[in-house]
């Protein structure tokens, strides 16, 4: 309340970049639902415990969903049309069980910041980066399915992070568009 959701998280203070943020919060069994959000985030989550989280956004101007500093299991995700991330995730614990991302002008999936996350039965379309691992993250890709610019991205960013890797099984990516900033994917 009485915020603009123009600032950002500086040094672990939280300044709100969501439409709807939630911050040192424990969640189960939560439903969030958004639609044209006029913010940095439509969603942001900040040191979040969650289990079985569903999230449906809808035509957001920037990231839809972003989580930092967070553990989220049993994640249920959907996301049409982001001006930049479908789905943002940094420095935590992830677990997407099911996924929808279509229409995302930037990637579909960011993973950062020593990220660990598996995403699992998810389908992305009409993304220019379908999934990306970058400074030290760690994907594990289980039956998901990407049609994208670009399938997947590893690399670093950030000198003090290694580049990120990504793991995949029963996955598909439309005409194996794969970018690789290193040795392994």
């Amino acid at each position: 309340p009485g915020l603009s959701g123009n600032e950002e998280m500086v040094r672990g203070k939280i300044e709100p970049t969501g439409c709807v943020l939630i911050h040192d919060a424990r969640l189960a069994n939560v439903r969030i639902e958004v639609s044209n959000a006029p913010c940095e985030d439509s969603v942001n989550l900040v040191r979040v415990d969650a289990d079985d989280l569903s999230v449906n956004i809808q035509d957001g101007i920037s990231d839809a969903l972003d989580a930092d500093f967070s553990t989220i299991r049993g994640l249920v995700i959907s996301v049409r049309n982001a001006g930049n991330d479908c789905v943002d995730f940094s420095a935590g614990d992830y677990q997407v069980v099911r996924g929808s991302l279509e229409g995302c002008a930037d990637k579909a999936i960011s993973l950062g910041e020593n990220t660990t996350a598996e995403i699992s039965n998810t389908h992305i379309t009409r993304s220019t980066i379908g999934i990306a691992a970058k400074d030290g993250a760690y994907g594990v890709l289980r039956e998901v399915d990407v049609s994208a610019s670009l399938c997947a991205a590893t690399y670093r960013k950030k000198k003090k992070y290694a580049k990120g890797r990504l793991s995949g099984y029963n996955s598909v990516c439309d005409d194996s568009n794969i970018w690789m900033n290193g040795d392994d994917f």
